[in-house]
């Protein structure tokens, strides 16, 4: 995996899932494990905006303030250049990187879904094309996953 800058792990107690917009928090079904995931006692479900959270330094965990994570894992614009609104750009860029690893400990992943084929616009993570059975759309897909790991 690619470092991350040097201020940057799945999650060991509860996970905290924050999701954007309510249609968001219904995708949650569509996977075939969604149900065990989300009936877990260690899962638990936040609804707010990711991108505002994790620019904050009480970060993703509303309940727990300053909560570091072992793993952040992200499906929310189409790519890092295709997103869904505006305000989300910053989240891309180095000083986006650093402020989501200041919720990570050391070791920790961030991993993030992009529909789009690997570009250099975030450079802060490793590109791993994944083709898969597509249920949805009865193909084949080919998506990107970014990865990194906090030093």
């Amino acid at each position: 995996m690619a470092a991350l800058p040097p201020v940057w792990n799945l999650v060991t107690g509860r996970s905290a899932a924050p999701r954007r917009r309510d249609g968001l928090m219904q995708q949650r079904r569509l996977l075939p494990f969604s149900a065990a995931v989300v009936s877990a006692p260690r899962s638990r479900l936040h609804h707010g905006d990711f991108f505002a959270m994790t620019a904050e330094p009480g970060g993703l965990d509303p309940q727990r303030l300053g909560r570091r994570f072992h793993a952040v894992l992200v499906d929310i614009d189409h790519s890092p250049s295709h997103r869904l609104h505006p305000s989300h750009a910053a989240f891309y860029t180095v000083d986006g990187s650093r402020r989501l690893a200041h919720h990570l400990h050391p070791g920790g992943v961030f991993g993030l879904w992009s529909n789009d084929p690997p570009d250099d616009t975030f450079g802060a993570a490793r590109a791993h094309v994944v083709t898969f059975d597509n249920p949805l759309q009865r193909r084949n897909s080919t998506n990107t996953i970014y990865l990194a790991q906090r030093p």
